[in-house]
C-alpha cells in the first residue's frame, strides 16, 4: 500500500491543506475527512499518474469546501491537459496563470472555492 501525508497548518489565521499525492477519494478516511475542516486554501494534485484525475480532484476539493484552490502537479504535457480539464469542471477556463500568490485573511472574505493558477517555475 502507497502512504499519503496530508498537511494542514494554519498560517496567520489562514487554514492551508496540501493533499499531498493523494491518488483517490477513497483513500481518505472518515477520520481524516472529519479533520479537514474549515480550509482557506487548498492544494489540490490533479494531474493523474498517481495522483487524483482532474475531474476527481475538482470533486474532492468541492467536498473539502475551500475558500480557494489551488491545482498543483501538472507539469508535463499530458497533465497540462488535466489543467485545462479541471479549469472546465470548475467553470474556471478563463484563469490566467500567476507568478506569485500573495493572500491575507481578509483577501479571503466571501470567497467559495474559487481557482487560482500559479505559473511553472
Amino acid at each position: 500500500d502507497r502512504v499519503n501525508t496530508i498537511y494542514l497548518m494554519n498560517l496567520e489565521g489562514m487554514n492551508v491543506c496540501f493533499l499531498g499525492a493523494l491518488d483517490s477519494a477513497e483513500s481518505m478516511d472518515a477520520k481524516t475527512k472529519e479533520a479537514l475542516d474549515d480550509i482557506d486554501i487548498l492544494f489540490v494534485p490533479i494531474g493523474g499518474d498517481g495522483v487524483l484525475s482532474a475531474s476527481d480532484a475538482y470533486s474532492v476539493a468541492v467536498k473539502l469546501e475551500p475558500r480557494l484552490i489551488v491545482p498543483v502537479h501538472y507539469g508535463d504535457e499530458l497533465s497540462k491537459t488535466a489543467l485545462k480539464t479541471f479549469l472546465k469542471e470548475a467553470g474556471e477556463e478563463g484563469v490566467k496563470p500567476t507568478d506569485k500568490l500573495t493572500i491575507k485573511k481578509k483577501d479571503l472574505e466571501g470567497k467559495e472555492g474559487e481557482v487560482v493558477v500559479l505559473s511553472e517555475v
